[in-house]
């Protein structure tokens, strides 16, 4: 998750009115009161209980489920009390289904992924993407990353699942890459509508995660499992099962979603085109 401009933790405890707010986020503050408490272990960051649910609170932040974006005029309020009566509520949207057009989808993304790259420099899991290892730690995965990858173009739920358990909690940073290109691949496999194969295979890997990752990046990863994520992702997706954008519509989503975090956006980029276009390997795309 993006952390941008959050709330100082000691902040005074005044009630900061929310402008916006992702439908999970909305629905815990309901359920708390607008009140939340700090995530153990993670009092520095912007993320909060409410409810028992994981929340992220600030004044800056991309679009998802789980954010509560707080009034710029809201200076020096606390995280402690939220006003969410007057929220703008973001609900995540339901995803398309590529069916019979998943190649086409892949050839699509592939393209659009290839000029990004040739742009910009990749991050993370990422740099599979242009034909290079990561850097260590990721380099001792990328063998499962592509792994993961090869399984969704054989529809191998189990091999998958396998290749995900090497990948849980690899990396660093808030929510480490393996998390996210993990995640994003499960997004990508609900635009073809995941049957019980595949559904099962999201539940153990999620249930794993649990146990191999911390709880917000468990949360997060689960959220992608069960296709609800930020707006960017979303975006791609639409575009990507529509197969008709011109390249300046879709080359600007791509940046937007690789500009989230350190390197999140571009792991979860490499997720969602290893679970669409089943290969890491762009060349051949």
């Amino acid at each position: 998750m993006h952390e941008a401009r959050a709330l100082g933790p000691h902040s005074a405890a005044q009630a900061a009115r929310v402008g916006a707010a992702g439908a999970l986020a909305q629905a815990a503050l309901a359920r708390s009161g607008g009140r939340t408490r700090p995530v153990p272990g993670f009092e520095a960051t912007g993320f909060r209980l409410a409810a028992d649910e994981i929340i992220w609170v600030g004044r800056a932040a991309p679009l998802h489920p789980r954010v509560a974006l707080v009034d710029v005029g809201a200076a020096g309020a606390g995280h402690e009390r939220l006003d969410v009566d007057t929220a703008y509520i973001h609900l995540p949207r339901a995803l398309p289904r590529l069916g019979a057009a998943r190649a086409d989808a892949a050839k699509f993304v592939s393209t659009a992924v290839r000029r990004l790259i040739a742009a910009c420099e990749p991050e993370g899991f990422a740099t599979l993407l242009a034909g290079r290892r990561p850097a260590f730690p990721l380099s001792h995965r990328a063998d499962a990353a592509l792994a993961l990858a090869a399984a969704s173009a054989a529809n191998d739920a189990g091999s998958f699942a396998a290749a995900a358990a090497h990948l849980l909690g690899a990396g660093s940073g808030l929510t480490p890459s393996g998390d996210d290109y993990v995640g994003a691949a499960l997004f990508a496999w609900r635009l073809t509508g995941m049957d019980e194969r595949w559904l099962g295979a999201a539940g153990e890997i999620v249930a794993l995660a649990a146990a191999r990752t911390h709880a917000i990046s468990a949360a997060l990863l689960g959220d992608l499992a069960a296709g609800s994520s930020y707006t960017a992702l979303h975006d791609l997706a639409e575009t990507v099962a529509a197969n008709g954008a011109d390249a300046q519509s879709i080359d600007a989503q791509l940046q937007a979603l690789a500009g989230i975090g350190q390197s999140s956006g571009w792991d979860m980029l490499a997720g969602f085109v290893a679970g669409v276009a089943g290969t890491l390997n762009l060349r051949g795309n």
